[in-house]
């Protein structure tokens, strides 16, 4: 599921919480639609220490967020990917998700980390994918 996640977000360029938060509802014939975000959330306690992580999908997006609601096309490849995405994950709320729970982005840079080494490439982050698509653009 990491490696079909981060392949999508090179076709649909988003932030992590953005996709990570994408349900298969938000998919409207050839565009999916952006409307909430994948949050961690971390509580700290008197002693600053921290409670354990939490994820919280929240319905808003980063910065403007009427501006950040938004139709994103779907390329033909990103279709294929989301094709693979339903096979593996049939009856998901969330698109991305492996054992009845959603991705996380830590686990989403975790894998692409990883990838990265495997191909032979200096580590890189979720952003970085944004980055170098608009760069590529």
């Amino acid at each position: 599921m990491y490696s079909l996640a981060i392949q999508f977000d090179f076709h649909v360029v988003m932030r992590i919480g953005e996709l990570l938060a994408l349900r298969f509802e938000d998919i409207e014939g050839d565009y999916i639609h952006i409307q909430a975000q994948r949050l961690t959330d971390f509580t700290m306690n008197d002693d600053l220490s921290f409670q354990p992580r939490e994820y919280v999908n929240a319905n808003h997006i980063k910065g403007h967020t009427n501006d950040g609601f938004r139709y994103q096309p779907l390329t033909p490849k990103a279709k294929e990917i989301l094709e693979k995405v339903k096979e593996k994950n049939p009856n998901g709320k969330y698109i991305f998700m492996t054992d009845g729970h959603q991705l996380t982005a830590d686990t989403f840079n975790d894998r692409l980390h990883r990838y990265c080494r495997k191909a032979g490439v200096k580590g890189r982050s979720s952003h970085k994918i944004r980055f170098t698509v608009a760069s590529t653009l």
